[in-house]
Order: structure tokens, then sequence, then C-alpha cells
């Protein structure tokens, strides 16, 4: 695609809730995908990326400009654009001026209902640096967050306080602010293994150089390496890792001649054990003598 650059955008945050993060993640690439249509900017495929600490999206091939558009306008109906002496109505006058032009630049439109003053205008498309930043602050807005918090003396709010923003088109920072922070090419790594800060190169690369400092960007992935590692330390240990979202209703077959529900009758010294995420299975007492 001609003219197009790759856009990187980053919101880092405090510690964003765990629960919420591939939801809001997902609606942010909902909201900036619908941002692009409205503005009529075409782009390629939208890649996001979610981590405890950030949000953040990498648009590629993003047109670097709108298309010019041309508008046909529709005015009075011609039989009453002018009066008896022939000069132009107030309607004629004021639909002139609407369209920035003067009455003897209007042309008459034939349609199959009758005649009627109009005006072909020529829109030149807008710089996608100049859009982007509202298509941003737009879809920050409409993410399904039950409440909103505000930080220091600023009137922003969102989920948790925002640290950074980064905002490349290319290779060059877009200038804007934020959620009241101003829009620059530095991230960070891990917390405690990297708290450096990071200049970014382009958003190719942004993946990589977060994995250098200690940062899983992709939330897949990241889930994937946590389940693998935690398999590998139950193995260690002849154990099962699960997830709260499994519940064994069956009973594991070294658990022969059990009740169904093995996590309502461990005795009360394995609470380990007797945490299940699933109602029915929660005993109501204790069931050890």
């Amino acid at each position: 695609m001609a003219n197009t650059r790759d856009l990187l955008f980053e919101l880092g945050t405090e510690e964003l809730p765990p629960k919420s993060l591939l939801t809001l993640s997902r609606a942010l690439e909902s909201g900036v995908r619908a941002g692009l249509a409205k503005a009529a900017l075409p782009h390629g495929e939208i890649v996001s990326y979610a981590t405890p600490r950030r949000l953040a999206l990498w648009i590629k091939e993003l047109a670097v400009q709108q298309p010019d558009q041309s508008v046909e306008k529709r005015g009075p109906a011609l039989n009453a654009a002018y009066g008896a002496d022939g000069q132009p109505t107030k309607a004629t006058e004021g639909f002139a001026r609407s369209c920035g032009t003067t009455v003897d630049q209007l042309i008459t439109l034939k349609t199959d209902k009758g005649e009627w003053l109009g005006y072909h205008q020529h829109i030149k498309g807008q710089a996608a640096q100049q859009l982007v930043p509202d298509i941003l602050r737009q879809a920050l807005a409409g993410l399904p967050i039950a409440k909103r918090m505000r930080w220091g003396a600023g009137t922003a709010e969102f989920v948790r306080p925002v640290q950074w923003v980064v905002l490349l088109f290319g290779g060059e920072v877009v200038p804007c602010d934020i959620l009241d922070i101003p829009a620059g090419k530095l991230t960070y790594g891990h917390r405690f293994h990297y708290p450096a800060a990071i200049a970014l190169n382009s958003a190719a690369e942004y993946a990589d150089q977060l994995r250098a400092a200690k940062v899983t960007a992709n939330f897949a992935e990241r889930r994937e390496q946590i389940r693998l590692r935690a398999n590998e330390a139950a193995a260690g240990v002849h154990g099962i890792a699960t997830s709260r979202k499994t519940c064994w209703t069956r009973s594991p077959p070294w658990w022969n001649g059990r009740p169904r529900c093995w996590a309502a009758s461990t005795p009360a010294t394995w609470p380990c054990l007797r945490k299940c995420p699933s109602p029915p299975c929660r005993p109501t007492r204790s069931t050890s003598r």
C-alpha cells in the first residue's frame, strides 16, 4: 500500500485489573478500528498487546492521509430560489454561505423530482497525524470501565493512573496529549527486572524490544508461557496444575472410591485443596472429624 506507515500506540499505566485486561484490550482495538473506518483512513492488520501495565496497538500500513472527497450539496428548489424580481432569496443566500461560496457559483441539479440549486465541493483529506489522537481519545473514552479514577491534579480519568504514552507514526512521535500525558517514544520494561526507560525505534521492533526488557507483550503468548511453567513446576513435585476455570467433577484416577467432587471431601488441614471455583463444589461445613 503506497503512502502508508505503521503506527504504534502504547498506554502505560499502573497495574490494570487482571480480570479486565483482555476485555479492555479487545475493546480498545474495536474502538480504534471503528474510528479509523469513520475517518476513512485505510489500514492493514491491527495487532493488540496487553500486559499488566500497558495496552498497545500496532496498526500496520496506515494511510498517511485521508483520500480527497467530492461532496455534492443540494440547496433550495430552483422555483423557490429566486424572487419575482430575479434576486436570490434569503434561503439561497444562506445556502451559498453554508457552502463557503457565492450565489453565482451555485449549479443546477436536475433530478426526477425536479430541479434544485446545488454545489460541488472538493474536500482535501486530512493528515493521519491530525486525526489519530482524537480517534484514540474516543476509543479510550468508550472502554467498558465501570468506575474511572483520577490521579494527581489533572482531570483525566481512567481505570488506573496513566504513567506514559507512546505514539509513533513511522519513526516519528505524533505530538499530542492523551489523558493529560504528552506522547513520546519512551516505554518501560519489567518493573523489577528491567525498570529503565527504553527508546522505541519502530512498531515492528516493539515486541522484541520489550522481550529484551523482560516483558512479553502478547497476551496469548504470555498466558501460554505461564501455563507451561506451571505444568513444569507441578510435574516437579508429582502434582497437577489447574486453573481457577477448571473443576474436577470426576475423580482423578488416583482418587478411587472417593466422592465425585474431591474438593468437598478433603480434610480442613488441606485448605489449598479445598478451594474450588464452582459453587456446587464448595462445602458448607467441614467434612473432617
